[in-house]
């Protein structure tokens, strides 16, 4: 029995409208309250606000660029490696028949019960992704794999994820279905579609890092009025000062220490620690684009030279 229905081709004006129109597998994590940690640069309320229009879409990022222009040379290697052919190497937006708000766009449909998503990365990511062949990978990537097979239907089993690290080596990890972990984000994503079709905007996530600057985007206009503060607003507001004064200090002490061992040095290149390391002096120049040129001392701890 079919299970999911045929959306749109990617990238095409149809495919970004139907974007709008349900929570897709890039967005499931951030339904699911994921961090940064695990790789999910967004929150639900982020979600909320930009399916709502009140935020414009999501701005592609350099890595962002680089990984969907790498994506097709990830695909054919992995192709070689496993010495497969794809069934749909290029496949169109699903729309899941049961419940027409859950959407996903695979990168490719390698069987009736098998998928690909193609991903890149940096070695500074490296302990992200554990031994290949295993499920093992960042946490808004699993969440991405086990939504695409929520969508596409039960026949599907697997997502293959072959990895591109620092354009230099391709590890292939393996996820199977989790029925456990799709009904949860079926949960999350049911919430979040709720809230959207009812204007009820989640929380804010304040342990993500990218709540911040979120917060001063939504609140970028100034209309002249005063709202009376909770107590336990105002509390956090006096928090904050106290932090910003402790922060002050210790960065007043730390340049103070920092003086007391440049006027030690001198002129000289660099002061012997006693602990391996030195504390070197180095002259940088910085060029005069848009600002006029300057130059200043770098000094800083580094390993003691042989």
């Amino acid at each position: 029995m079919k299970q999911a229905e045929i959306v749109a081709r990617p990238h095409t004006p149809e495919w970004y409208a139907a974007r709008n129109t349900g929570i897709g597998a890039s967005e499931i994590a951030a339904a699911a309250g994921l961090g940064k940690d695990e790789g999910c640069y967004q929150t639900s309320l982020e979600v909320f606000l930009r399916k709502m229009g009140r935020l414009p879409p999501l701005e592609e990022t350099e890595p962002m660029i680089m990984g969907r222009l790498l994506e097709p040379v990830v695909l054919t290697r992995f192709h070689q490696i496993t010495q497969t052919v794809p069934l749909d190497p290029h496949p169109p937006m699903f729309r899941s028949i049961a419940r027409p708000w859950m959407t996903a766009t695979p990168d490719t449909i390698l069987s009736e019960s098998e998928l690909v998503e193609a991903k890149t990365t940096t070695w500074r990511m490296n302990s992200r992704w554990n031994e290949e062949d295993t499920d093992q990978i960042p946490g808004q990537y699993l969440c991405q794999c086990q939504w695409q097979m929520a969508v596409m239907g039960d026949h599907v089993q697997t997502v293959f994820v072959p990895v591109l690290f620092d354009g230099a080596k391709t590890k292939i990890y393996k996820v199977d279905r989790n029925e456990l972990m799709i009904g949860y984000l079926i949960d999350a994503g049911q919430e979040l579609w709720e809230r959207i079709q009812n204007d009820d905007p989640p929380e804010p996530n304040w342990e993500h890092e990218s709540t911040p600057k979120l917060i001063r985007e939504m609140h970028s206009d100034i209309n002249g009025q005063v709202v009376e503060l909770e107590d336990i607003t105002a509390d956090a507001w006096f928090s904050c000062e106290s932090l910003g004064k402790q922060v002050k200090e210790l960065n007043d002490r730390r340049e103070r220490y920092k003086s007391e061992v440049l006027y030690a040095i001198g002129d000289n290149y660099a002061g012997d620690l006693g602990d391996g390391r030195i504390v070197r002096r180095k002259l940088i120049q910085k060029p005069g684009y848009l600002v006029g040129a300057s130059c200043y001392i770098d000094f800083r701890a580094t390993k003691k030279p042989n």
